[in-house]
């Protein structure tokens, strides 16, 4: 039985549909499996996840490479950094400035998704910051973003309502957490169809 390559597994893969929706995802995984096409924009979205100066990002860059080469450079990226990234969110995440960004995290209800993982996003997402102030439509620890929070009310009624996206640290990880949840669901569908 042949194994799956690195950069189709691990836990990169739980973030990737997140970030760049369930369907975008699908579309990568497949084009990475050789059974599908990346269409400009979403080269683009691949693109604007990747610093520049990672050797990936002129793969990703150059016309001339194919979907298939692309959408494996992506994934490389994800998957040859994640453990640096993961590493460094759990050291931090005991210092007593991250305190309440660890408490928010352990306050998950009903986790599906690894504690270490959640951690790692938290970081690579807000660097373990309750409120950063980057982007102003993305809010608190797990930058929740306007697209989200309408998924998150439209499929979890019950849990979620109102327009602000919650800053406080414990509903933004229960949030953030429920999103990748939902997002990793959809993603595992959209690879069977």
């Amino acid at each position: 039985v042949p194994k799956t390559p690195d950069y189709l597994s691990g836990e990169h893969m739980l973030y990737i549909p997140h970030q760049q929706g369930p369907e975008g995802a699908a579309k990568i995984f497949k084009a990475a499996s050789g059974l599908g096409k990346l269409d400009p924009d979403m080269r683009k979205k691949l693109l604007a996840n990747v610093p520049t100066g990672s050797v990936y990002y002129n793969i990703i860059k150059n016309p001339k490479q194919t979907s298939k080469q692309v959408a494996i450079a992506f994934l490389k990226y994800y998957s040859e950094n994640w453990n640096q990234l993961k590493k460094e969110a759990l050291s931090l995440i005991t210092k007593p400035e991250y305190s309440k960004a660890k408490i928010a995290i352990d306050s998950i209800q009903n986790p599906q998704l690894p504690k270490e993982f959640l951690t790692t996003v938290a970081f690579k997402e807000s660097s373990l910051n309750l409120n950063p102030k980057r982007n102003p439509n993305y809010k608190g620890l797990f930058q929740i973003g306007p697209i989200a929070w309408a998924e998150l009310k439209r499929l979890m009624p019950f849990r979620y309502k109102g327009n602000k996206i919650p800053l406080d640290p414990k509903k933004n990880a229960q949030a953030g957490h429920d999103y990748m949840k939902i997002t990793n669901d959809v993603f595992q569908k959209k690879l069977q169809s």
